[in-house]
């Protein structure tokens, strides 16, 4: 679990009321790897449906829990560990005085910690996903090469209208993945590093230039001597190769 650096923060309808959590994200592996596993502990099956809707708990997983003492936390960790939570929130996620709330996460595990004065907050959003009413789910990137943060939604607070679009947003965005995967296969690029013998964290079309060309991001192991980036499938081929930006010039 790594704690979220950019976009951490209450989401707020156009009334300024409270109706979840942005955990936040971090250019990091635990934050590059999907929800699946969060998903399927919750019961949430996002092929089913579209929006929201498509992104509710249908199941309460013991595990979840609400604390309240110096600071209102809700969390959610597969594993028992009855000191989890009093850790986490005392060490990666205190508070700082600049800070109302903090996040953390990876593809099994969230916790979310606020200062009291919105412990009501906290402990409604515990309630939801308690009323199998609470949403899980990943936020777009401010730019094409941004990280999702995770959020988490009281669904019963969306206003109707937010829903309404957010069922058309997301045919589009299923439209538009289904393309970024279709270039993706039919590049051959992960064969070819493959082949190659080029590991990396991730690997993946987050989107694509005027000519519909895919632009890719990419996380490579051995940063001493690759770069992470967004690159074209031509310059992915050229580190195939050693050439190319990827590799990061010697200094001297």
């Amino acid at each position: 679990m790594k704690k979220g650096i950019e976009d951490t923060g209450f989401i707020k309808d156009d009334n300024s009321r409270i109706i979840g959590i942005n955990l936040g994200w971090d250019f990091t592996t635990e934050h590059e790897c999907g929800i699946a596993d969060l998903h399927a502990a919750f019961g949430i099956n996002a092929k089913n449906e579209i929006g929201f809707e498509a992104r509710k708990n249908t199941l309460v997983p013991m595990q979840l829990s609400y604390r309240e003492k110096e600071t209102a936390a809700i969390a959610y960790y597969p594993y028992p560990n009855e000191r989890f939570l009093e850790e986490i929130v005392k060490t990666t996620l205190r508070i700082s005085e600049r800070e109302e709330v903090a996040g953390a996460w990876d593809e099994k595990s969230f916790c979310a910690n606020a200062s009291l004065q919105y412990r009501d907050t906290i402990r409604s959003l515990y309630e939801a996903f308690c009323n199998k009413n609470g949403v899980i789910m990943l936020g777009g990137g401010r730019t094409p090469i941004s990280n999702s943060g995770l959020l988490l939604l009281d669904y019963a607070r969306i206003p109707g209208q937010w829903k309404a679009d957010f069922r058309e947003n997301d045919r589009q965005y299923r439209e538009e993945r289904a393309l970024y995967r279709k270039l993706e296969k039919e590049s051959g690029v992960f064969e070819l590093l493959e082949n190659k013998g080029k590991g990396f964290f991730f690997l993946g079309v987050k989107g694509v230039d005027e000519k519909g060309n895919p632009r890719w991001w990419l996380n490579p192991y051995d940063q001493n001597v690759y770069n992470a980036g967004s690159f074209t499938t031509e310059e992915l081929r050229q580190w195939a190769e050693d050439k190319g930006p990827v590799i990061k010039k010697a200094r001297g």
